[in-house]
């Protein structure tokens, strides 16, 4: 769940970036540096999960065509229902995820 949160925290970033009209590292970068990987070298795992949230991001951008930035969110937030779901976690009730986001 934590890689859900750090994607939900890069997304933001990009947006508050775009806002400001100042320079745009991206969601990569955003992402990375919410996942702490400066100064570490990700494991293989780490690096594949990292570029599936990358593309994951992608296919909720470029999929729909309505609100784009609005798809990434409830991509996201189903994944992290679904994780709270799968581990046993109390607050896996729809909903849940939102609101502790």
């Amino acid at each position: 769940m934590d890689w859900f949160e750090a994607a939900r925290r890069a997304e933001r970033r990009v947006q508050e970036v775009d806002q400001a009209r100042t320079y745009q590292f991206g969601f990569a970068a955003y992402l990375a540096d919410a996942l702490d990987f400066y100064g570490q070298q990700p494991t293989l795992a780490e690096t594949v999960a990292w570029e599936a949230m990358k593309g994951a991001r992608e296919v909720a951008r470029h999929g729909s065509g309505v609100d784009l930035d609005a798809d990434f969110d409830v991509l996201l937030d189903c994944a992290v229902r679904a994780c709270g779901r799968s581990s046993g976690r109390p607050g896996n009730k729809p909903g849940a995820a939102a609101a502790t986001a």
